[in-house]
């Protein structure tokens, strides 16, 4: 068990930096039950299974585009470029809400998501190609293992693989599949609003 903390330690403080898990314990310290707990929930809760609880909210999130696609420009809505560098941005409000039975996970009972930003999850240009997509900003959502699944009426608008950064941010990158189908923003960093 000591090696296997010793690893989960390595490796948060390796890729996951914003990790709070306290203070190291040196040889020979005794460690009561609870401060270990906390260190391995903490570690979990960026390396484990997501859980469909902590994506229920308002999530920010922001979308980066290199500089040669204009959608993100201010010109367009978006944030703009960001400093000298090679990325611009375009951020929105993502709502996740439980299902209709809120004691079943969302690959069964799927619940609802809203956003008040075009181009911020998915790549309005595209959408715009394919007139067979009529994209309102609202549908449902699965969770299944930590990738999360969007919805509309009609068909599957897209995939992300989840990678926590923090309890309260996200990383989402789409899944192979998603990227095929060109729906799907590529770089979609997501903090959790604070109500």
């Amino acid at each position: 068990m000591n090696k296997f903390l010793s690893i989960a330690l390595l490796f948060s403080s390796i890729s996951y930096a914003d990790v709070d898990i306290g203070e190291d314990f040196t040889a020979g310290d005794l460690v009561a039950a609870d401060e270990f707990n906390a260190k391995f929930n903490a570690l979990n809760g960026v390396v484990g299974e997501i859980l469909d609880t902590t994506l229920i909210g308002d999530w920010q999130c922001t979308s980066y585009k290199d500089y040669q696609d204009p959608s993100h420009d201010v010109e367009s809505g978006g944030n703009g470029q960001l400093g000298a560098g090679y990325f611009s941005s375009n951020t929105g409000t993502l709502n996740l809400t439980e299902s209709q039975t809120p004691d079943e996970k969302t690959v069964s009972s799927p619940g609802f998501w809203t956003i008040d930003r075009d181009d911020i999850i998915f790549d309005n240009e595209y959408f715009n190609e394919d007139l067979a997509l009529t994209y309102t900003g609202t549908g449902q959502y699965s969770l299944l293992g930590n990738t999360l699944f969007f919805f509309d009426a009609v068909s599957t608008l897209g995939e992300f693989n989840i990678k926590q950064l923090s309890e309260t941010k996200m990383y989402l990158t789409p899944t192979a599949r998603s990227i095929g189908r060109g729906y799907v923003n590529p770089f979609v960093i997501c903090e959790k609003a604070q109500n």
